[in-house]
């Protein structure tokens, strides 16, 4: 098979773009999430080898100025995500189904990650955390311990800090997937962007008032409602732990697809400063990010924003 200059020259530009993600990673570490972007456009333009080779290629650049490990999971992560992105979007999939199942892979890529840390440098990543956590509780602690409040004041504001702690460990599976979500987003917004601009129309690049939840997500809420209800009643040890992150997990789906619902809505008839404005305030001005979570559920059993869009 003759493989063709050009070719060629594109899985080196993909792979030193990879390089180049890592090294801004190295200064802004999100940055790191998004290493998979160059090798999803190279897979869905060129195919799956060539974006697994440029992968592999970028990952040997990478071993040269970092450990094995951080190489290693890299290498397991840009395939994995590329690999899913990449045949989602040349089968033409829902963006909506291609976010969820990279969703599900950067979780699984995080704790990989840490199974790999506590592997090779023989630690315990959940009481690191802890530990992390906890140490940040002090210092806010030692803090409102200097402010000028009263004895009353202070104690209350230590036993939000505790229980804040205490929440955020229990929570942790919870915001891990939530964190995922957004970076799955982020990583199939942008190789979508390039895709279209190197001129592949095949890619559907939704904005915020495009995102709806799948249908099936309501029958998994009730599954899940369900199994944790015959638990609870079981007196399972874990159930108040995996209640509390159900909730926060399905709070999040809903909340995005009422955000993307009202925007939907709205987005034909006022300006786009005011579409940003409007959630913002609704969100962080009124706290009320619930009512999106009630709004995004009411739109995926009776589709709200067609019903309403249609109203003038």
């Amino acid at each position: 098979m003759k493989i063709r200059p050009e070719v060629l020259i594109e899985a080196a530009v993909c792979s030193f773009a990879g390089l180049m993600i890592y090294i801004l990673s190295l200064l802004i570490p999100i940055f790191i999430f998004i290493i998979p972007v160059p090798f999803i456009v190279l897979y869905v333009k060129r195919g799956p080898v060539w974006g697994i080779l440029a992968s592999l290629l970028a990952c040997l650049l990478i071993l040269l100025s970092s450990e094995m490990e951080t190489a290693a999971i890299l290498l397991i992560y840009t395939v994995f995500i590329s690999h899913t992105l990449g045949f989602m979007i040349r089968q033409n999939t829902k963006a909506s189904n291609i976010i969820l199942w990279s969703t599900a892979g950067t979780a699984f890529f995080i704790l990989l990650a840490g199974f790999f840390a506590q592997s090779f440098n023989e630690m315990n990543v959940v009481e690191s955390l802890r530990e992390t956590i906890n140490q940040y509780a002090g210092s806010q602690l030692s803090m409102i311990n200097s402010m000028n409040i009263s004895v009353g004041e202070k104690e209350s504001l230590e036993a939000v800090m505790k229980t804040v702690a205490e929440y955020t460990m229990v929570l942790l599976p919870g915001i891990i997937l939530m964190i995922s979500g957004i970076l799955s987003y982020a990583n199939y917004y942008i190789s979508a962007k390039v895709l279209r601009k190197l001129g592949i129309g095949i890619i559907d690049i939704p904005g915020v008032s495009g995102f709806r939840l799948p249908k099936h997500v309501i029958i998994g809420t009730v599954f899940t409602a369900v199994l944790l209800y015959i638990l609870q009643r079981m007196d399972f040890g874990f159930s108040k732990e995996l209640m509390l992150n159900a909730y926060l997990i399905f709070s999040f789906l809903f909340m995005v697809n009422g955000i993307a619902a009202l925007d939907s809505i709205i987005k034909n008839k006022i300006n786009i400063y005011l579409r940003i404005l409007v959630p913002l305030i609704v969100f962080l001005v009124l706290g009320m990010g619930m009512a999106y979570a009630v709004f995004g559920l009411l739109d995926l059993c009776f589709d709200l924003r067609d019903r309403l869009r249609r109203v003038r």
